[in-house]
């Protein structure tokens, strides 16, 4: 089976789109876990002590589980 030039191009359009969206969604993740990192100090201890908060990685690790990605690639 072959494509014609003009179905080339318009799936070459809708992958660059696909790309950017990609790229939009990577920049978003990482923005909330950075958030998210930012909420505790590194492997540190909950200030309050209540049972509801978390260290920053044990928070970027049930983030990452909660998107199903891996810890390693939501932190980087």
């Amino acid at each position: 089976m072959s494509v014609t030039r003009d179905r080339y191009d318009e799936l070459g359009k809708q992958g660059r789109e696909w790309v950017r969206t990609m790229s939009r969604a990577h920049w978003c993740l990482g923005d909330a876990a950075m958030e998210i990192e930012l909420m505790r100090s590194y492997g540190g201890t909950n200030p309050s002590g209540r049972d509801d908060l978390f260290t920053a990685s044990e928070a970027n690790r049930m983030f990452a589980k909660e998107i199903g990605q891996a810890c390693t690639a939501v932190r980087s």
